[in-house]
């Protein structure tokens, strides 16, 4: 049995390319534009998106499907211009940070009180100090994927620790039967 790093993706021609670019450039326009997507900014993604096709057609292993594969690296090129810039308010500004006032310092330093001293440290680098997830793995001698899941794991459970301290305060109400 043939293992499928063995696969060499066939040779992908300029004139099948263009070809493809031709049939399916308007197809690419019209995912993006089904995303919610303007129709400037779907053609800068979509002649994004067609133009790194082309220069990674050599990972392509199955060209019938070069549409397809096209618009799902549109796709990945329009969730990252999305991405909203994190928030980070420097540990040492804290006290002087504009909008973060006394009870969401509390609110801070009690949520961080219900982690363990080592995620502490780590959410402390992370949302305070600013720092990236590359930089923590450094300065701690850890993997980036601990410290990712380190900090995803700590978030989770504080959350769920809200949700329960939410659910104390105000219980659900009990559904009354229709009239």
């Amino acid at each position: 049995m043939a293992n499928t790093t063995d696969r060499i993706a066939p040779e992908i021609s300029q004139d099948f390319f263009a070809s493809a670019y031709r049939a399916g450039f308007r197809t690419t326009l019209r995912f993006l534009q089904s995303k919610g997507v303007n129709v400037q900014e779907a053609e800068d993604v979509a002649q994004s998106a067609w133009t790194q096709g082309w220069e990674a057609r050599a990972q392509l292993l199955n060209p019938a499907a070069i549409v397809p594969w096209v618009n799902t690296i549109a796709y990945h090129q329009l969730c990252s211009m999305h991405r909203r810039p994190e928030k980070h308010v420097p540990l040492t500004g804290l006290e002087d940070a504009a909008g973060v006032g006394p009870a969401a310092k509390a609110d801070a330093r009690t949520l961080l009180s219900h982690c363990s001293p080592r995620d502490r440290v780590l959410l402390i680098l992370r949302y305070f100090e600013g720092m990236d997830i590359r930089e923590i793995a450094a300065l701690q001698g850890l993997s980036e994927i601990a410290v990712r899941v380190r900090i995803h794991r700590c978030q989770v459970g504080l959350r769920n620790k809200i949700n329960r301290f939410v659910l104390r305060l105000w219980p659900a109400e009990p559904e009354t039967q229709g009239a």
